[in-house]
């Protein structure tokens, strides 16, 4: 609560709902098929509003359901035959559930610090959590954050220098510096 006065804690609590369904709309447009990569650098944001408005461990909760449901929309864009929609939060828990790690290390860094160190934090959290996809799980870099940028030509040439994780830092970065 370190930018944000009372009373627009008080509205954005009870308004709680609206960032969620927000944050996972925003999810599940910006990734995987047919994803709009300009909505990457601001679909955090909503799910960041949340969280810094919000205390407790329901609200952490509903937290984690919405991004799970933000990364199933996302893998519903994919799944093709012969695996059935049924499928897709099968596919998407192991995704969630490492990317909530970002988000709470960046809920964290707010507690403790009110400078530039949370967005900071949210970024290199999120190359991590990336990083542990890739190594922990059967699904590589599948649907990490530097993929949404395909069509950013400019961002692409940036990433031959710096790789996917370079890319998925400065998306990141972006979107929980504007969310501060």
């Amino acid at each position: 609560m370190n930018s944000l006065s009372t009373e627009a804690v008080l509205a954005l609590s009870k308004s709680s709902r609206v960032w969620l369904i927000a944050g996972a709309v925003l999810l599940g447009l910006s990734h995987m098929r047919w994803g709009i990569g300009v909505l990457a650098w601001v679909a955090p944001i909503p799910f960041l509003v949340y969280l810094r408005a919000t205390r407790g461990a329901l609200a952490r909760g509903l937290f984690a359901l919405a991004l799970y449901a933000g990364y199933t929309l996302a893998v519903l864009k994919i799944v093709t035959a012969p695996l059935p929609p049924a499928l897709a939060p099968l596919f998407a828990l192991p995704t969630a559930s490492l990317a909530a790690g970002a988000y709470l290390a960046w809920d964290l860094a707010c507690r403790r610090s009110s400078t530039w160190v949370p967005p900071l934090v949210f970024a290199a959290s999120s190359v991590v959590t990336e990083f542990a996809q890739h190594r922990l799980t059967p699904f590589g870099s599948w649907g990490a954050v530097a993929y949404t940028q395909i069509d950013n030509l400019p961002l692409l040439q940036v990433s031959s220098l710096v790789g996917m994780a370079g890319v998925s830092f400065l998306v990141s970065w972006v979107a929980a510096a504007l969310e501060a």
